[in-house]
């Protein structure tokens, strides 16, 4: 007998759709727990769905917009999308301000 390791069985239709429904608010011991499977079974799953979920929602994607009508309305989640991007790392404008010096 070789001690050869096993390859996680693959995950069903079920478990995936959980794994994406729920993997912005639950983390990966959370989910494996839940699922009662290993984490190295989930990890690859969890993780290119963490990837693709943000990826794909821009704030522009999420907002509500009628091109036949002529409008746009921002929804909450591109609202909050918006809020969580201009504060990553972006330095205040102040310090891009220059005052011109009178003479």
């Amino acid at each position: 007998m070789s001690n050869k390791k096993t390859k996680p069985a693959p995950l069903s239709v079920v478990e995936k759709f959980y794994i994406e429904n729920h993997c912005k608010t639950l983390s990966l011991e959370t989910i494996s727990e839940n699922l009662e499977c290993s984490e190295d079974r989930v990890k690859d799953f969890y993780t290119e769905s963490v990837d693709k979920q943000n990826s794909s929602f821009t704030v522009d994607k999420l907002m509500a917009i009628n091109s036949k009508r002529g409008y746009a309305i921002m929804t909450k989640e591109a609202s909050e999308k918006g809020e969580a991007n201009k504060s990553a790392g972006r330095s205040p404008l102040s310090t891009h301000i220059h005052q011109i010096k009178n003479r």
